[in-house]
């Protein structure tokens, strides 16, 4: 406890003491205090996010509080306040340690701390910072990716930036050069970042590159306290500089090439930094880019096949990289020898025309050196004077440009003469000489031309063919020949012209057809070629009579309106000879003026006959023709002209006003459209003198109800108001008309006046008046009805607008409304009533249905009385003699008004007590005319009465409707079942009604052309109503079959063959059926055996009935019948036996049935709407097919008493009797006794089987039905009471229905 400063009193000796002088009450005490210290300070400390940091701090002579203080802030005394759950206090506390120990610390941790002691002397530790390092991202150099390249020149500065962000501290950042530290150029600075107190590193190295720092590595390494080892990035220099001079090898000095010899030229450059792009050029054409490298040289070879334009071609390898300005360049230059490739002549191109002085023109390809030139015809050399001196160019190509003339004068016979024109280059004696010939052309005129085909003055129809041939001969080249008309040259495209060539001779064919403007037509034929200065030429001039191809038609004034006179004219178009003009009218000649005849185009006349008539509205429209005919060529042509007369607006003339109809509430349209020309009309209406304003084109105005759309007056939601004279003022330029129109607004017959109610006595009398308006008001359009009234009792008459009605010797029956219907043709009729109230006295509603009413124990009951009276009745109730109070809270009454003269009663009971309650109630009604009463009897609910009545709607031959009035439902919700079958046949079809509360139903399914006997019965679910049955047998109708085809069109022999076939297929048919019986009766005896052995072998059960007691092993095929009908409580069940006393096979089933001998015993197994479906269980307890025992055979079933069912069913593999085993509950101690369950072992149901009473309770049949339970034993029931050992083992039926088979497997 002591230490190096001998304190010989601790402070921990303190609380001794205090608690020494608490138990003597002294307050003696001595404290000697030392000066307190710290023994360990707190130390800065780094630390990971997330990580764990521990501040110590050890106090000598601690005498005063201790605390921690982060950033200022105390953390609390002698522990940590509860705001930092991360913090914790660890270490020696008797050595007065007390370390600040941080867990997964955070940004919120950097921060400075400080360990303190209070008084009474208080200390404090020196800070100690706490850093939360977090670590920084990668290193980047701004600008490049990691390992890149770059490209500088010596010339250019560099600076390399490398930012390390996001560091808690910044990071540490360092520039290596090929892995040595670069201290010089370097700057690091940081930056804040704003967020968790990060920082950005940065520190850029600026450089001078020279050649040394090519592909020098310059490194960024990035250290930082949470990092294992540095990050690196780094870049790599590549300092350019440019390359050597290019050099060509392989060729001589100043080299001679000849064509076709291959130059082989490499240029190769040295140095440079990338190394040189080397490319050839020729005269500064980039002719050859595809440089290699080999170490620090570019390499490119020229492999380059001589041409003609290569001679003194400059060829330059051009050297060039990014550093260099311009390209460095090399250069040579070619000289190469080459003949001339061609030669050509020329001079003669414009063709030659005898007498002309030619000069034909060679000229050699270029060669070097210069070709030499010479002239040849006919075999031999031509020379001076008509040869002139040769004439050397040098061409840009390339060599020199040869060039010598030759003179001709020109005649006929040098036409076809071949010249030679030969240039070789002598300076290469394997060079071949060129030649080029010409073939001269010398031109000449032809003879003149002459025209055939037509000789003047001959008469040519207008429209028929004529042919002209033209022929010139000689000439060269052969003459070109043109067809003109009046000096207009005819286009071949547009002209039937043919041309053809004979030896020398020319010819052109033209073909026209002729028309009027042939007529003292002048056609020319010009012949000529190159040698003819002007065309020689041949004339025709045609004679052609022509009809004229038109009229035109004029009037006179321009303008024609109805009042005056006009004048139509008509002239002819120029025709040869001249034309007949004449004016029609309806296909009549009208009689016009001949105006004379004029010259007119192509040679023809021009004729004008003038038509005077008298103009009118009529005229308007009528249409007048002019005909034109040519009566030599017997050719016409007409037109027409549709008179345009301008007339005032005119409307449709009538006798009378004109009548508009119009229904009220509709749109009125009133049309007035009127007939003028100009047809623009501009209509205004008016009434009564004043003009009804309204919006043109179908636009409404604001509030307007007149719309005018053309001569149409539109009056929207037309009202009887609006009935009247209306005019229409029609006008244009011309002048206006108006028309009065009457508008007749029709509207629906309305009831002004209607008698209102009478009361009379039985015997008196009533009359009731109903007068009706409208427009129209046809006679009796004001009428009395009453629905279902006697039409004789009714008195009715009409007079005036007003129907009257009369009833005379008044009955109660005429009580009631009476409805008066004005009804004038305008939708709708108008209808009102009047009642006729009868005074009588009270009569009640005393139907058997409201006699009874059934209420279980604790239930409401309603006793529901109906009554009729005027006045109205009051209700009172009496049971027996006593009058009800109904004002308390089981016993109440209320009345419900059904119309004026009928009442409902009601008598409300709550809580129907049997023993209070059940009783019979009288109701009793009352007004002042008499009164009635009625007596209803409550009893508890029952089964229900049997229907009242049951009549047929309606029969068709496969279906019959019925119809019955239901008996009381005994108090519970009933349903009807219909009964039916053939007349004089056993056994009944059962059917369903549905809806369960529908009291008509049809029977479908039925047999055309058959007797059925029906019969109706009420169910609920306390017991069913004996059947009702109809009165008489119902004979289904014939069936409706479609007749086959006429047998009159079949052969005999057909007939006789299906006859045959017929035969031979019903005598095999007899034959099967014969094996299928023995076959089957065969089986059928195999069957009975092993049903009797099982039957030996099964235990024998007992069960009670009302009339003995059936031992079920007494069971058998021969006695099953009789059994079933000695113990039956009601009636048999017949047996499934035919006639000779052998039971029925499954084959023979449908059989049993069509004779009648098959009784189904449960009418919910066979319904008209659910046939027969049987659902099965499979062997691993799955439902199973279901089964129509019309179709197939039931599937095997075998039961431990009865024995195998059906052995042989071809589904007997598939199917057992029950599911698998089930869980069944515990059987009770003792089984219940019939009597305990229902009277009798068979259920009082006239159609049930017999039961057996299951160990649960349950009544079963033979059937197995088990309903919702299962056995957990069955056995034979002895007089003791007991039950034997569970015959069925295991295997018992679960919420199924088995009771589909009897003990030989028929079906019940």
């Amino acid at each position: 406890m002591g230490d190096s400063m001998g304190c010989s009193v601790r402070w921990q000796w303190w609380w001794w003491l205090q608690a020494l002088s608490l138990l003597s009450l002294s307050a003696l005490f001595s404290t000697v205090h030392c000066q307190q210290y710290f023994l360990t300070e707190p130390e800065d400390a780094q630390v990971l996010a997330g990580g764990t940091v521990l501040l110590k701090c050890k106090v000598g002579d601690k005498a005063g509080m201790l605390q921690w203080v982060k950033d200022g802030f105390a953390l609390g005394e002698e522990r940590i306040g509860p705001g930092f759950p991360r913090y914790t206090l660890t270490g020696d506390r008797a050595a007065n340690e007390y370390n600040l120990q941080i867990a997964d610390a955070n940004l919120r941790d950097d921060a400075e701390f400080q360990c303190q002691v209070g008084p009474p002397s208080p200390i404090g530790s020196h800070a100690a910072r706490v850093t939360i390092l977090l670590p920084p991202d990668d290193p980047t150099i701004e600008g490049y990716n990691s390992g890149v390249g770059i490209p500088v020149t010596p010339s250019e500065g560099l600076q390399l930036t490398c930012r390390c962000n996001n560091g808690k501290p910044a990071a540490s950042l360092t520039w290596y050069r090929n892995g040595e530290e670069v201290t010089e150029g370097v700057s690091y600075s940081t930056e804040p970042t704003g967020t968790e107190k990060r920082e950005n590193a940065v520190n850029v190295l600026q450089l001078q590159p020279t050649d040394d720092d090519n592909g020098a590595r310059y490194e960024c390494r990035a250290s930082h306290a949470t990092l294992d080892a540095t990050k690196n990035v780094f870049v790599t220099l590549s300092v350019q500089y440019p390359p050597g001079e290019p050099v060509i090898t392989g060729f001589e000095t100043q080299p001679v090439k000849k064509v076709g010899d291959l130059l082989q030229l490499t240029c190769t450059s040295e140095g440079g930094n990338p190394l040189a792009d080397l490319i050839w050029y020729k005269n500064d054409q980039r002719i050859d880019s595809s440089y290699h490298t080999v170490g620090n040289q570019a390499l490119n070879e020229l492999i380059h096949t001589v041409v003609a334009s290569d001679n003194n071609a400059e060829f330059s390898c051009q050297a060039s990289n990014g550093v260099t300005s311009t390209p460095l360049k090399t250069s040579i230059t070619l000289t190469v020898k080459f003949p001339p490739t061609e030669v050509t002549i020329s001079g003669y191109e414009q063709g030659l025309k005898a007498g002309d002085a030619a000069t034909l023109v060679c000229t050699s390809a270029n060669s070097n050196p210069a070709a030499v030139l010479t002239w040849w015809t006919g075999g031999r050399q031509l020379g001076s004077p008509q040869t002139s001196a040769s004439a050397v160019t040098a061409v840009p190509e390339g060599g020199f440009v040869t060039q010598q003339n030759l003179t001709i004068d020109i005649s006929a016979n040098d036409n076809k003469v071949i010249y030679t024109c030969q240039a070789v280059n002598e300076d290469l004696p394997g060079a071949s000489a060129v030649t080029t010939n010409i073939r001269l052309d010398v031109q000449y005129p032809p003879d003149e031309p002459y025209i055939s085909g037509y000789e003047e003055g001959t008469i040519v129809r207008a429209g028929r063919l004529q042919r002209m041939t033209c022929i010139a001969a000689g000439g060269n080249p052969e003459a070109s020949l043109v067809w003109l008309k009046n000096g207009q040259v005819l286009s071949a495209d547009s002209n039937s012209i043919t041309y053809s060539i004979s030896g020398n001779i020319a010819s052109s064919e033209l073909s026209i057809i002729a028309e009027a403007s042939d007529n003292n037509a002048v056609y020319s034929c010009n012949a000529s070629n190159p040698a003819t200065s002007q065309p020689l030429s041949a004339t025709k001039v045609l004679t052609v009579q022509f009809p004229p191809e038109r009229v035109t038609i004029t009037t006179n004034p321009p303008v024609l309106k109805a009042g005056e006179q006009g004048t139509l004219s008509c002239t002819s178009s120029s025709s040869n000879p001249a034309s007949v003009v004449t004016w029609y009218r309806d296909g009549k000649v009208q009689s016009g003026t001949v105006e004379g005849r004029v010259p007119a185009e192509n040679g023809g006349f021009s004729t004008t006959n003038a038509l005077t008539i008298q103009l009118t509205s009529g005229e308007d429209g009528t249409v007048f023709s002019c005909r034109a005919t040519n009566q030599l060529l017997s050719e016409s042509v007409n037109d027409a002209i549709t008179l345009d007369v301008n007339f005032a607006p005119e409307f449709p003339v009538s006798e009378s006003t004109p009548i508009v109809n119009a229904t009220e509430g509709k749109d009125a349209v009133i049309n007035s459209t009127a007939s003028a020309n100009p047809a623009t009309v501009d209509y205004r209406w008016f009434r009564d003198g004043v003009e009804l304003t309204g919006v043109r084109q179908r636009r409404q105005a604001d509030g307007s109800r007149y719309i005018i759309v053309g001569g149409a007056l539109i009056i929207k939601n037309v009202t009887r108001n609006d009935r009247g004279n209306y005019v229409c003022q029609a006008s244009n330029d011309l002048g206006s008309t108006d028309r009065t129109l009457f508008l007749n607004v029709q509207y629906p017959a309305e009831i002004a006046d209607i008698t209102d109610h009478r009361i009379v006595d039985i015997g008196g009398s009533a009359q009731f008046f109903c007068t009706g308006v409208g427009n129209p008001t046809p006679t009796n359009f004001v009428t009395w009805a009453r629905e279902g009234a006697n039409a004789s009792r009714l008195i009715r008459s009409y007079s005036d607008l007003t129907a009257t009605l009369s009833i005379n010797d008044i009955t109660k029956d005429d009580k009631g409304d009476y409805k008066c219907v004005a009804n004038n043709g305008i939708p709708p009729a108008a209808v009102q009533t009047s009642r006729l109230l009868v005074r009588f006295a009270p009569e009640l509603d005393k139907s058997p249905l409201l006699s009874r009413v059934a209420a279980g124990e604790g239930d409401t009951a309603n006793l529901v009385c109906k009554a009729e009276g005027f006045p109205d009745v009051q209700f009172s109730w009496f049971k027996g003699s006593e009058l009800l109070n109904t004002s308390g809270n089981r016993l109440q009454s209320t009345v419900r008004m059904k119309s004026w003269y009928q009442r409902e009663g009601i008598l409300i009971i709550h809580n129907v007590s049997a023993s209070q309650d059940y009783s019979t109630y009288r109701c009793q009604v009352t007004n002042s005319l008499g009164t009635d009463t009625f007596n209803v009897r409550l009893d508890g609910r029952s089964k229900p009465d049997m229907p009242t009545s049951v009549t047929l709607v309606k029969k068709e031959d496969t279906s019959v409707t019925l119809s019955w009035t239901p008996g009381f439902d005994g108090g519970v919700q009933q349903s009807f079942q219909i009964r039916y079958n053939k007349q004089g046949r056993q056994g009944f079809v059962y059917v369903d009604v549905t809806p369960p509360n529908a009291t008509t139903y049809t029977v479908t399914g039925l047999d055309p052309n058959t007797a059925y006997e029906f019969a109706v019965t009420s169910i609920n679910s306390l017991g069913e109503s004996d059947y009702l049955p109809l009165d008489d047998p119902v004979l289904t109708s014939e069936s409706s079959g479609i007749a086959g085809p006429a047998a009159g069109g079949i052969s005999r022999e057909v007939i006789i063959g299906v006859a045959v076939a017929g035969a031979l297929c019903l005598l095999l048919n007899i034959i099967l059926i014969v094996f299928l019986v023995r076959w089957w009766r065969r089986r059928r005896k195999a069957r009975r055996e092993a049903a009797k052995k099982d039957e030996d072998a099964a235990t024998l059960e007992t069960v009670d009935l009302p009339n003995g007691v059936l031992h079920l092993n007494d069971l058998s095929p021969d006695n099953y019948g009789d059994i079933i009908k000695n113990h039956s409580p009601k009636r048999p069940l017949d047996p499934y036996e035919d006639e000779h006393g052998e039971p029925y096979s499954d084959f023979d089933l449908q059989e049993a049935l069509d004779k009648g001998n098959y009784y189904h015993p449960d009418p919910t197994l066979y319904r008209q709407d659910e046939p027969y479906n049987y659902e099965r269980y499979r062997d691993d307890g799955q439902p199973g097919v279901h089964w129509d025992p019309f179709g197939k055979p039931p599937p095997q079933r075998s039961s431990p008493a009865l024995g195998p069912i059906y052995p042989d069913s071809a589904y007997a593999s598939n199917y057992s009797d029950y599911p698998p085993e089930q869980d069944y509950p515990p059987r009770p101690t003792y089984p219940p006794t019939f009597d305990d369950i229902n009277p009798g072992a068979i259920e009082q149901d006239a159609r049930a089987t017999p039961r057996l009473v299951d160990d649960d309770g349950t009544i079963n049949t033979y059937g197995l039905d088990y309903g919702g339970g299962a056995p957990s034993s069955r056995g034979s029931h002895t007089s003791r009471g007991s039950y034997d050992k569970n015959p069925y083992g295991s295997q018992a039926p679960n919420n199924r229905n088995y009771d589909h088979y009897d003990q030989r497997g028929h079906l019940v």
